[in-house]
């Protein structure tokens, strides 16, 4: 695939510093007490959204994490997100309703997303659930950087982190051994390597949530997510 695609695509701008052209992934996710997040995926719900917060690589004096919500609606997929810094966010996500007059989001729309990102974890009593982390080789059209094409590897989760466990890499749980995601972005029109690639490879569209993936892994000894919180887990 990476020889397929290389007259077309470059390395991301940042995975150019790495010498494996990929950086990692970090990601946890919120959902309610009873894990209706994950359950509307199950069911097929065409409206639906995922809370998270995202880091990337290994943590470093002044990092900056996102709060995002990730929408989708039918085939469409889009996200709020507010960037923060990640000392300023572990106290901001145990704030009360009282708290929030005053975001910091580096523009209007972060300022939004953070509010909303807030109002629903309180409104919902969203929690914790799962740290999700991986390895990413990601590209960017050569002539349209709004193309993209990730390959995520390594899977790998912790279940019911808390905010000082994000850049943890201890007790974490591999969750796609040797497999490999791809996905393919674009806005609009599929572009036409895109749908050469698709064709060679015999590839046909799926939906995978990492989230859904992840906290499944963990669900090898339960039948239902809800009797998650009962498992003794490793520290």
């Amino acid at each position: 695939i990476r020889s397929f695609i290389s007259p077309f695509v470059t390395t991301d701008p940042h995975a150019e510093k790495s010498p494996s052209s990929s950086y990692v992934v970090r990601s946890i996710y919120y959902d309610t007490p009873g894990f209706d997040f994950y359950y509307h995926k199950l069911e097929g719900l065409k409206v639906r959204k995922k809370l998270r917060v995202r880091g990337y690589n290994h943590t470093q004096p002044g990092a900056r994490v996102f709060l995002e919500i990730k929408h989708k609606m039918g085939r469409r997929v889009f996200k709020e997100r507010a960037l923060l810094p990640l000392e300023y966010s572990k106290t901001r996500l145990n704030e009360t309703f009282a708290g929030w007059e005053t975001p910091i989001g580096s523009n209007r729309d972060g300022e939004m997303a953070e509010n909303r990102f807030l109002w629903l974890k309180h409104r919902l009593g969203l929690m914790p659930v799962i740290l999700v982390v991986y390895d990413r080789i990601a590209f960017v059209g050569r002539f349209d950087p709004t193309i993209r094409l990730t390959m995520d590897m390594r899977v790998r989760s912790m279940l019911f982190p808390t905010m000082e466990r994000l850049y943890d890499d201890q007790g974490l749980r591999l969750c796609t051994e040797e497999r490999i995601i791809l996905e393919l972005k674009f806005n609009g029109t599929m572009p036409s390597w895109m749908v050469s690639l698709v064709r060679s490879e015999g590839l046909a569209p799926t939906s995978i949530s990492k989230y859904g993936l992840c906290l499944e892994s963990w669900m090898d000894q339960t039948s239902q997510p809800e009797q998650l919180h009962s498992m003794p887990l490793a520290v």
